[in-house]
């Protein structure tokens, strides 16, 4: 139980009550272990009594409008609540000041604050304009470097670009006279097509394109020149006789001029083509026997004598290691062999220096 009194007489009669209810049965003491008294903290003549006296000390000490203001807050009635209220609201209204004064100190200090980060701002920014500028100076020097270099360097792959081209024109135009044999002329054909591409092919695409047809045209009449030109041996056997002058093998009496080689081998033993041709005699030679004339073109043309079997037909393309008949001994020979001899303009020359 809650009990509020205003002063001690009243708490004191309150307790003997209570005393006098316990000792006569009426209460029980652990119902008085529950009593709670509270005293309240101002009466309210306390509260007017400390009010006057307030008001007394602000009259003594302050000033005639502070006196006039003052008079508006003291109490007028016997209530304490206008009063309390009129002092809470003087300490919240103190309160606030001092606040307001705290946040106002803190204000100027931010403001302070910002005022020289604004000018440490100010400052940087600046610099940095000066920075910028000095770049963009720097940069505009720069670019018109960099636009001499270029110009220099374009006339310089400009010169570059004709001198590969005039260079690579003389590679191909001197290809077929440079070159000494097949092999030797496909490696170089190989390097210039190569050299084609990586020099001129992204400077000059069309030039690029123009070398490297002429250089396919060039590379087929290379091939076309070794694959006509008779160099391949026509057969396998013993060398019995060179070209040039000799004893006649059959009279063994008067010497005589011998125009070809002679290979001498077993019956039936295979005769190739030296390189490839038209052929325009396949049958009966006279004193040759069985014989094959190919033409190569180019002014050259071979003889194959003394076969005893002809395997090719007149007019027929053959290719060069062609199997065109079959070593015999027919006609005027002493045995079984072949006869080759190679014309060249028509004129009868040494075939070693095709074959050799």
């Amino acid at each position: 139980m809650h009990f509020r009194v205003t002063n001690r007489e009243q708490a004191k009669l309150l307790i003997d009550r209570l005393c006098a209810s316990v000792s006569q049965g009426k209460v029980d003491r652990k119902v008085v272990r529950l009593v709670y008294i509270q005293r309240s903290a101002f009466s309210t003549y306390r509260l007017r009594k400390t009010c006057v006296d307030f008001g007394n000390m602000l009259k003594s000490k302050s000033s005639a409008w502070f006196q006039s203001w003052f008079s508006y807050l003291k109490p007028a009635g016997t209530g304490a609540i206008p009063s309390v209220v009129v002092f809470a609201l003087a300490g919240v209204i103190a309160l606030s000041f001092c606040s307001l004064s705290g946040q106002k100190r803190r204000l100027e200090a931010e403001r302070n604050q910002l005022t020289a980060e604004n000018a440490q701002l100010n400052t940087d920014v600046e610099n940095l304009t000066e920075t910028v500028d000095k770049v963009t100076a720097d940069n505009e020097a720069t670019k018109e470097q960099l636009k001499d270099t270029q110009n220099e360097l374009d006339n310089f792959n400009q010169t570059k670009d004709e001198e590969y081209k005039q260079y690579l024109e003389d590679l191909v135009n001197t290809l077929p006279s440079r070159s000494t044999s097949k092999s030797a002329a496909t490696t170089q054909i190989a390097k210039i097509r190569e050299a084609i591409e990586v020099l001129l092919m992204d400077a000059n695409p069309e030039e690029a394109d123009a070398l490297l047809s002429k250089l396919a045209q060039e590379e087929a009449k290379i091939n076309w020149k070794y694959d006509h030109f008779p160099d391949y041996y026509p057969t396998y056997g013993t060398l019995t006789s060179r070209y040039g002058w000799r004893r006649d093998p059959i009279t063994q009496a008067n010497t005589a001029f011998h125009y070809g080689v002679d290979i001498a081998n077993g019956v039936g033993t295979p005769i190739y083509a030296a390189g490839e041709g038209t052929v325009v005699t396949a049958g009966w030679y006279g004193s040759y026997g069985q014989c094959v004339i190919i033409e190569h073109g180019n002014g050259y043309r071979t003889l194959y004598a003394h076969m005893s079997k002809v395997l090719v037909t007149v007019g027929e393309t053959v290719t060069k290691a062609e199997r065109i008949g079959l070593m015999g001994a027919t006609g005027r020979v002493t045995g079984s062999h072949l006869h080759f001899e190679v014309f060249l303009n028509n004129e009868r020359i040494d075939p070693f220096k095709c074959i050799g």
